[in-house]
């Protein structure tokens, strides 16, 4: 290891303590990229909210009532997965890259003709940059993710179409498709409805169950409520 105490030696103060925090924080920085390849750790900077719903079917307080009605309102649903949407820029991930970008910069500059102060603004700065990537890749992967996943919230008011039969009453489920999220998706569905909702009927959403089953009720139904005012 002679060469790597000759590297050290032959480096001025300023250079080795610039080291000092490159080496370690690049070691690091490895190590978090070779995990999150792996598939390991690849939540600690993005972590979105999952819901809880007490160990009950119905979530996010879309809810029947005693009479099997289903409330639609929107002010009740408090979607946690926003939370972190905004641009996080003191991360681990991005603290660290500040470390080893400046560091590595600063050692590179001091050999240059820049007096220290100019080389440690430099090297301050490129590690910031490197900070503010990181914060732009983190919110870039959150918008993509947010993408990825439904929220059937979204649906409430969407016109769908009856793809396989509803029974009536809440008696069992079919299928509905519609547009959400700019995406064509198929999914279960409810109906508080007297009547079966047969297919190719055209149905508005009014609520969900859960992650997975909206509660819709037939587009006619909107149309005698329209009649009678």
């Amino acid at each position: 290891m002679t060469w790597l105490s000759d590297w050290w030696n032959g480096m001025s103060v300023l250079q080795q303590c610039f080291a000092a925090v490159a080496i370690p924080a690049t070691v690091v920085l490895f190590l978090q990229t070779v995990l999150l390849l792996i598939g390991i750790g690849g939540s600690h900077d993005i972590d979105h909210g999952e819901f809880s719903d007490g160990g009950h079917d119905f979530a996010d307080g879309h809810v029947p009532d005693h009479s099997g009605a289903f409330d639609s309102h929107d002010d009740v649903f408090h979607d946690t997965a926003h939370h972190s949407s905004g641009l996080r820029i003191f991360t681990v991930r991005g603290i660290v890259a500040f470390f080893a970008v400046g560091g590595w910069l600063g050692i590179v500059l001091c050999d240059t003709v820049l007096p220290s102060a100019a080389v440690i603004a430099i090297a301050f700065a490129g590690g910031f940059i490197a900070l503010l990537i990181i914060a732009l890749f983190l919110k870039m992967s959150l918008k993509l993710q947010d993408q990825g996943n439904l929220e059937l919230k979204n649906a409430i008011g969407k016109t769908a179409q009856v793809y396989i039969p509803i029974p009536a009453d809440g008696n069992g489920s079919g299928k509905v498709t519609l547009t959400l999220q700019e995406r064509y998706v198929e999914l279960s569905a409810i109906t508080t409805a007297h009547t079966a909702l047969h297919t190719d009927q055209m149905v508005k959403v009014v609520g969900i169950v859960n992650q997975s089953t909206l509660v819709v009720k037939p587009l006619t139904d909107e149309a005698a409520a329209a009649a009678d005012k």
